[in-house]
């Protein structure tokens, strides 16, 4: 299971963290988002990578940007 990018007290994540549900343990992955973004889409690839797309980062003023990029991490 796979945890990406979302909001917080900081502002927005660009950190990937997977989670095993065996160990109940998380870690990084392998990558980081090219930029912090919140409701993003990701997608799981056949190859254990996870590809990440879409999404919004805020930009000042309480208005939001869509983000462009897409990224791909590795588990």
């Amino acid at each position: 299971m796979v945890f990406t990018g979302g909001s917080g007290t900081g502002g927005v994540r660009d950190s990937v963290e997977c989670y095993d549900p065996v160990s109940n343990e998380f870690s990084l992955a392998t990558g980081v988002l090219t930029e912090g973004r919140s409701l993003l889409q990701a997608l799981s690839l056949r190859d254990g990578r996870v590809m990440v797309l879409e999404g919004q980062t805020p930009i000042g003023g309480g208005s939001v940007a869509i983000v462009s990029t897409v990224d791909i991490v590795r588990e």
